[in-house]
């Protein structure tokens, strides 16, 4: 069986940012352990921005796999006992994830010093099925509970995502950057808010998937369809201890309790 640890081989990557983000403690491991930068063919080129400043990766062209050195991405746990990162760990590693290593995002010159605690406010989606998108995608009455009830106890908000995201999101709610700070179309600067906030609201989209890698405390809704066993499909569901999955019925609730036990200072961003 190929493995990593192998001369020349290359890890076959072929999911999204979070799952990369689970995998990062795998390949940190495997570079301090061998010396060599771990080679990745990664298809998706906003992922590789997020990690050009990683000195353990090195990514590939698709011309550079092989058979002979290929090693698979391992994907995730069946049977749903070991989290992600835990279960990727193991399969590249072939050792238990000891915490050794934490997942990783760079770190870009120009972010600004953030000397308060604040939320992360989530909206996002893409328009290439915009039927199933719109179902992840929070409510009016969704968002505007977590926009008055920031306001109401001065908890600091701050809106991440694209274009896509900004207008379906303004649509709704047309004032809603009135109660927030709005950052858009820099997902390396999205990712270190993510990781420096106390905290993230979020529907099903691709920055909730990075936030659970980066086991941020999390409230994701889950507006999206269910399996007949009715079991939330493997696309919302998270092996992150701190995430609460929360229908509509249970949404006012458990945004309250976030913010109003949310601790922060008056620092304007």
């Amino acid at each position: 069986m190929n493995t990593l640890y192998k001369k020349d081989a290359v890890l076959d990557f072929k999911s999204g940012l979070g799952n990369m983000i689970h995998t990062t403690p795998a390949l940190q491991y495997l570079f301090k352990h061998t010396g060599k930068r771990v080679k990745v063919c990664c298809r998706k080129e906003y992922i590789m921005q997020c990690f050009q400043d990683a000195d353990f990766l090195e990514f590939v062209p698709e011309s550079s796999l092989n058979e002979e050195t290929n090693v698979y991405w391992p994907n995730y746990d069946p049977t749903n006992q070991q989290n992600d990162s835990e279960y990727i760990f193991y399969h590249l590693t072939r050792k238990q994830f000891n915490r050794q290593e934490k997942p990783y995002v760079d770190r870009p010159a120009s972010v600004p010093k953030k000397n308060q605690n604040y939320l992360v406010l989530l909206n996002g989606g893409n328009g290439a099925n915009s039927e199933f998108i719109e179902k992840k995608k929070m409510t009016r009455q969704m968002l505007e509970t977590v926009l008055f009830i920031s306001k109401e106890y001065h908890v600091p908000l701050i809106f991440l995502g694209n274009n896509y995201d900004y207008d379906t999101t303004k649509k709704l709610v047309p004032d809603f950057d009135d109660y927030c700070h709005v950052i858009l179309n820099d997902i390396r600067m999205a990712l270190n808010y993510i990781d420096e906030s106390s905290g993230v609201i979020s529907n099903d989209t691709g920055l909730y998937h990075a936030a659970c890698a980066m086991e941020k405390k999390v409230i994701v809704s889950a507006r999206v369809p269910i399996r007949p066993n009715r079991r939330h499909s493997r696309c919302i569901y998270t092996m992150n201890p701190n995430c609460e999955i929360v229908g509509d019925e249970d949404w006012n609730k458990k945004i309250h309790d976030m913010i109003s036990g949310f601790q922060h200072s008056h620092v304007q961003i």
